[in-house]
């Protein structure tokens, strides 16, 4: 074994500890035994006083300051409402002049159906399901205009 200066240690089996088997404590250092009062008083302390199932506290992360922008103002339920009713009837006479695939067609035409609940554009949508070339994709159009009519033909429920 090395000492400290690198030199070979000659004693090895052997231990060099006072004859008062007290360990030697480093200058400077209060020397300590088990379970003294001091001790208890050196260690570091979890803070659980707070926290009676012994888990660290509880942390809460900062709260991000919130801005608002002024220059748009806040448009309440009703107002979208109307703005959706006002866009979707602005929006009925030109969908068909959309240039788009039979595929985003149908789901622009699935979309307008379920905002509106306009029930007069299921066989359109019909129509425009079958000539999706995917067949998977035309099975999916295909299932989606069938909930649709369930919705518009299913009986509310009785008391």
């Amino acid at each position: 074994m090395n000492d400290d200066n690198g030199a070979v240690d000659t004693n090895q089996g052997q231990t060099n500890l006072p004859n008062d088997n007290t360990a030697i404590a480093p200058a400077n250092s209060p020397t300590l035994t088990p379970y003294d009062s001091e001790t208890t008083s050196q260690l570091p302390q979890n803070n659980t006083s707070n926290n009676q199932n012994g888990l660290p506290p509880v942390v809460e992360p900062p709260q991000l300051a919130q801005t608002t922008d002024n220059s748009v103002p806040a448009v309440d339920d009703n107002q979208l409402q109307e703005i959706k009713r006002s866009a979707l009837q602005n929006l009925l006479p030109i969908v068909g002049k959309l240039d788009q695939s039979p595929e985003e067609r149908f789901q622009t035409l699935l979309m307008v159906i379920q905002a509106s609940d306009n029930r007069d554009l299921i066989n359109e949508a019909y129509e425009t399901a079958a000539k999706i070339p995917d067949e998977g994709k035309r099975a999916q159009a295909l299932l989606a205009i069938i909930n649709e009519i369930n919705f518009f033909t299913q009986q509310p429920p009785q008391n």
